[in-house]
């Protein structure tokens, strides 16, 4: 895996050399104006804003003739934001919690005095941001966790107003299938799904198919449903996922949840069972485990980022039964193996890389009318993995530069299950054809469907704020 990713950082430098940058925005500002008590403009005025968010600590900028000011490209987070000028007290804004995709305006009011008199202010960022037009449902990490929907993009997604998942997801039962996110009537292929700013579709179905993103490597989901930007060529709802970098600490968190039946209701009702229903749709168990961790690798430097998670679901198919009579089951396993290191080459240029490796396992994909033994396909552990590596360099107050390489690989294949594949064209494979048995109203012996499939993006990026 870590060959993989400085393989790709590799290949990055090379296609940053040849590719044309185009217009994007996917990170977060301050901006504000600067007075004195009079109420005239102070240029020169040093303004910098601290967090631990950033790696480098501090970003710091001076106020322009006009005493305005913008710190770029910074990451969500609490802030605390100075100001300075010889001659008049410090000014010390604390408190500022900045999401993603917001640009928070911070004026401040300086007062004449000595450079050892300090005032402080706390208070949270302003609730409206008057720099950027789209519609930004941000979902921070803490929201997450204490909502209780199932640990999976789309799911989190749908918290947004406007917005539909295509599946029922009641408790996670669908926590290894992929639904789809809608808005506005939008069709599933228009949705976009983005890592730090990098698209991560596929080709599959015109961008239909989307991997498998580990949930412990976000740190915050933004949603999009009105006034895209240029960047995002479809109509339908834009997820940037936001991912966690660690920190010049070490911490971790982990996660498990597991149910069985036991919680659900019976909804087969005597009417039912007289049209045929025998066994209705349930969920057999659902399970999640997933831990991470993160700090320095060298503090102020390198930060490391690492995850492992482990998802699966057997669900019961209405009117579904193996040979002993049990009832038919829709299982999948989804793994994720996750690695993101974040290096901070100079004080205006930085670079991030992650790897987010997947395997997804289908013993049994079928539907109700299909027999579970014979005709249900199964999808082998193939491998599936999303990359992207990004050079970021903060040219100055007015100009950032984010070049960047993504890659979303998605092979797939379907196969028969054992033991039911013959020879072609011999009694045994005439014997075992595909068959509808009328008065069940069931497939037996479906061969598979299936192929391979690779996407492979490429992308860069500039902005120039306004």
């Amino acid at each position: 895996m870590l060959r993989r990713v400085f393989g790709n950082v590799a290949i990055a430098a090379a296609v940053v050399c040849v590719l044309v940058p185009s217009t994007a925005s996917a990170q977060s500002g301050i901006t504000g104006l600067v007075k004195d008590a009079s109420g005239g403009v102070l240029p020169g005025v040093n303004v910098e804003a601290t967090s631990p968010a950033l790696i480098e600590k501090a970003r710091s900028v001076v106020t322009d003739t006009q005493g305005r000011f913008a710190i770029v490209d910074l990451r969500p987070g609490i802030y605390k934001v100075t100001f300075t000028l010889s001659g008049f007290s410090t000014l010390v804004q604390d408190g500022i919690d900045l999401p993603s995709n917001f640009t928070a305006t911070l004026n401040a009011d300086l007062k004449l005095g000595t450079m050892e008199e300090t005032l402080t202010v706390s208070g949270q960022a302003p609730v409206v941001d008057v720099q950027n037009a789209q519609r930004t449902t941000v979902l921070p990490r803490q929201l997450l966790d204490a909502v209780p929907v199932p640990r999976m993009y789309q799911a989190e997604g749908a918290l947004a107003v406007g917005t539909k998942v295509s599946d029922q997801n009641v408790g996670g039962a669908r926590s290894a299938v992929n639904p789809r996110l809608t808005a506005h009537m939008s069709v599933t292929k228009d949705t976009t799904i983005d890592v730090d700013g990098m698209k991560m579709n596929t080709l599959v179905g015109g961008g239909d198919s989307h991997p498998d993103h580990n949930d412990a490597m976000t740190q915050e989901v933004t949603v999009q449903t009105a006034a895209l930007g240029a960047e995002v060529s479809a109509g339908g709802p834009h997820l940037n996922l936001i991912p966690r970098e660690g920190g010049n600490t070490f911490s971790g968190a982990t996660y498990f949840g597991y149910t069985d039946g036991s919680f659900q209701f019976d909804n087969l009702s005597d009417d039912l069972v007289r049209r045929g229903l025998q066994t209705p749709d349930a969920v057999s168990k659902i399970f999640d485990a997933n831990a991470s961790v993160g700090g320095p690798i060298r503090p102020d430097k390198l930060w490391f980022f690492g995850s492992y998670r482990n998802v699966g679901n057997d669900n019961i198919v209405a009117n579904s039964f193996y040979p002993d009579g049990s009832p038919g089951i829709y299982d999948q396993r989804v793994k994720n193996y996750t690695l993101r290191l974040t290096w901070q080459v100079s004080p205006r240029n930085k670079i991030t890389a992650y790897d987010d490796y997947q395997t997804k396992y289908v013993g049994h994909l079928y539907t109700s009318g299909i027999d579970v033994a014979t005709a249900s396909r199964r999808r082998p552990p193939v491998i599936k993995y999303t990359d992207a590596v990004k050079w970021t360099s903060t040219v100055s107050n007015k100009f950032v530069f984010d070049a960047g390489f993504g890659t979303s690989v998605n092979s797939y294949t379907e196969k028969y299950q054992p033991g039911v594949l013959k020879e072609p064209f011999t009694p045994a494979w005439f014997a075992t054809d595909s068959a509808r048995r009328i008065a069940e109203s069931i497939l037996s012996f479906q061969a598979p469907n299936g192929g391979w499939s690779k996407h492979v993006d490429f992308a860069a990026h500039s902005r120039q704020p306004g």
